[in-house]
């Protein structure tokens, strides 16, 4: 079995190849192993948004965005930008703007 790095890179080579559903079986793989694994958070909240999965997408992005200031990490301020867009897509503008204003 692939480690979850690995299938971390795969599933996002499989994102950019279009091919949704591999990734989608992957990320989750993924964060099965590691639940606040940050980047696997972030991509399949970007996937999400791609489908049009705007409240599975923020929830997984709101995950990431923590996950990364736990790790001490800097939060990428695209992270916030997608959080923001599918915020505004489930018409909470407010939150939206807040995440807009983090950056």
């Amino acid at each position: 079995m692939a480690s979850p790095r690995g299938l971390l890179e795969a599933a996002f080579a499989d994102h950019r190849r279009g091919d949704r559903a591999r990734a989608a079986r992957k990320y989750r793989q993924v964060l099965r192993a590691q639940p606040g694994n940050p980047d696997a958070l972030y991509l399949f909240g970007m996937l999400c948004l791609e489908e049009g999965k705007a409240e599975e997408a923020a929830r997984s992005l709101e995950r990431a965005v923590a996950a990364a200031a736990k790790a001490g990490r800097a939060v990428d301020p695209g992270w916030r930008l997608a959080l923001g867009s599918a915020r505004q897509r489930l018409g909470e503008h407010e939150r939206a703007l807040a995440e807009f204003d983090a950056v």
